[in-house]
Order: C-alpha cells, then structure tokens, then sequence
C-alpha cells in the first residue's frame, strides 16, 4: 500500500506538473500574439520572425493576410545566426532594400556576398521585443543586424476617428561605426484570390519579371483607365513572378472575402528608389503545391537612403479595411475605388 501511495503521488504530481506546463505554454502563445482594434476590425501581430502581422480581417471575415501558422508552429525559436533557416510563414514583413544588396555588406558570412535569398535573419527571423502597449497601439524593437548594419523599431496603431484604419511606422537607425545604405520595404502578403489593383498611367508603367522562364507562368496584368489590376493565371501551371510598378498615385487595393483592402502612403519620384526596385512590386506565385495554396506580395519602397552613424530613416503606409458589398466584377470594383481613392484617369 505505501508503495501504491508513493506511486500515486508522483502521478498526480507529474500531472500537476504536466497542466502547469501545458498553462505555461498556453501563457507563452498568448504572448506571441497582440491584438489591435479600429471599429470593426482587427489586426493581429507576433512579435516573432522579425515582428509580423499575421492576420487583418473585419469581424466574421477571412483574414486578408496569408500567413502560414503551421510553418510558425514548426520554426525553431533559438538563437539566430547567418545559416539560420529562413522560415517562410509569410504574413506582413518588413524588409530592407535592394534585394541585391542583401548579403553584400556584412562579414558575418562573408561566402554568401553574392546571395539574394534568404533575406537578412536578423530582420526576419529573430524576435522583436515589444517595448511600448499603450491602447491600440504596440511598439517593437529589433536588435541591430550584424548583416544590415541597422536596429528596426516597428509601431502598429489603429488611427484615431477612423474606423478599420491602422498605420503602420518604421525607423531604421545606423548601428555601425560606418555609412550603411539602404531602403524600407514593406511587404504584405494576399491570398492569391485576392483582386489586387493599384494606379498606373499606362501599361509602360509595368515592368514584368517572369521568375521562371516559362512563359506559361508568366504575371498576367492589365492597364485600363488608369488602373493596374492583376489577372487570374491563363492556365493551370499557375503563375510566378514579379511586376515592378511605378504608380501614378499613392495607394494600393485588395479585395477578399467581402473586404477591401485600402493601402495608402506618400508618393515618390522614380528617381528616389533604387535602380533595382520599384515603388510598387507585386509578387505572385500561385502554382500547384504554393504555400497556402498561393499569394501574392504587395510591396512598397521607401526612399534609399546613406544613413551615417547613429542616424536614421523613416517610412509609414496606412491600411483600411472597409466592407465590400458589390458585385464580384471589375466593374463593380472600380466603381468602390472612385468612391473611396482619386487617380490619375485616361
């Protein structure tokens, strides 16, 4: 019988022990999450991978970001160096540009100089702590990267007097002893279902980057009336690529799931991004087997910018999602962006 006793009690205390733990991780992944609210809507970020919002909806709707929360269940949580995976749950991100110049001015891993993916671990895997919650509003601070050379201070915040509107702020701040040069780069991850549209003068405003060679599964777009607007693949190999867009005016549009998707920031003159980028991009892979069954990236460039030691640079874009109760036509489409954006029109 004490032997039985003794038996027992180490399993009613292994269990207590294993529902402490159970609430401890419960506690854990709550903390992984913070919400904000505007009206009826409401966005989600993760202070992982670099600080990401993984979710944006109004209430009882689909959310309008793709994000991957089996690939953020499965990344790993440890210290992060150079050879750090990149962990793919896409979401909404911030990046730093050009792309070309990811891996080049760093000595960390000096091998991968010539690198274009992954994109620096520091920005996109490692956490970013929040250090600011005051209402609707959370500040997150990166550590400075020994591959870009900068510390990301990010703040999301709903916007006073504005329901289902949030801005999104970016600084980024020279940790090195020496000049660094680079851009902000928001990038924003749709369901490839989404209907994307945004401002352009005409189809030379677009240029095409057709990721893999095959002309099948080149990024198809149109031009008419002043708007850009993604199209359906042709085919069922789907589509992967790139469109790099000069815009006409300042915003950006997705519809989904009875939402749109407003995006707004300050236009710039082509001259202030770098060569190798656009103001605008959109990237598209929606080919058999792409994560989540497929997305598309809507990307925004700051300025690129020298940044001396101990100086910093700036960007902000705003996000609105308003109901959408029209038809599921182009037509009907546009009509609601008239009513709620200008641009420039043929």
């Amino acid at each position: 019988m004490g032997m039985i006793g003794v038996s027992c009690g180490r399993r009613a205390a292994g269990a207590l022990l294993f529902l402490f733990m159970l609430a401890g991780a419960a506690h854990a992944q709550a903390e992984e999450s913070i919400i904000l609210r505007s009206g009826e809507a409401s966005m989600t970020l993760t202070p992982r991978f670099g600080g990401r919002v993984s979710a944006l909806s109004l209430d009882g709707r689909a959310s309008l970001i793709a994000f991957d929360a089996e690939a953020a269940g499965q990344a790993g949580a440890g210290p992060v160096s150079a050879a750090t995976p990149h962990p793919g749950v896409l979401g909404h991100v911030l990046w730093l540009g050009p792309q070309s110049q990811w891996w080049r001015h760093q000595s960390v891993a000096p091998e991968r100089d010539e690198e274009t993916w992954p994109p620096d671990p520091w920005r996109a895997v490692a956490r970013a702590e929040p250090v600011t919650r005051e209402g609707e509003a959370v500040t997150l601070r990166s550590e400075p990267s020994p591959v870009s050379g900068v510390r990301v201070t990010q703040r999301f915040a709903a916007v006073p007097d504005m329901p289902g509107a949030f801005s999104l702020q970016a600084r980024a701040e020279n940790a090195r002893e020496e000049a660094v040069a680079w851009d902000l780069w928001f990038v924003t991850r749709v369901p490839a279902a989404a209907e994307v549209y945004a401002p352009a003068a005409s189809a030379d405003a677009v240029h095409v980057l057709n990721m893999s060679g095959d002309p099948e599964t080149a990024p198809a777009f149109a031009v008419q009336g002043g708007l850009f607007h993604m199209q359906p693949a042709p085919g069922a190999a789907g589509q992967q690529g790139k469109m790099f867009v000069a815009p006409s005016a300042g915003w950006m549009a997705a519809f989904h799931d009875g939402q749109a998707f407003l995006i707004t920031f300050g236009l710039l003159e082509e001259s202030e991004i770098h060569e190798d980028q656009a103001q605008l991009e959109f990237y598209v892979d929606d080919r058999p087997g792409a994560p989540l069954g497929g997305f598309i990236e809507m990307e925004l460039h700051a300025p690129f910018e020298t940044l001396m030691p101990g100086e910093a640079m700036e960007a902000a874009e705003r996000w609105q999602v308003l109901p959408y109760e029209g038809a599921d036509t182009d037509a009907a489409r546009r009509d609601f962006l008239r009513r709620h954006l200008d641009w420039p029109r043929d």
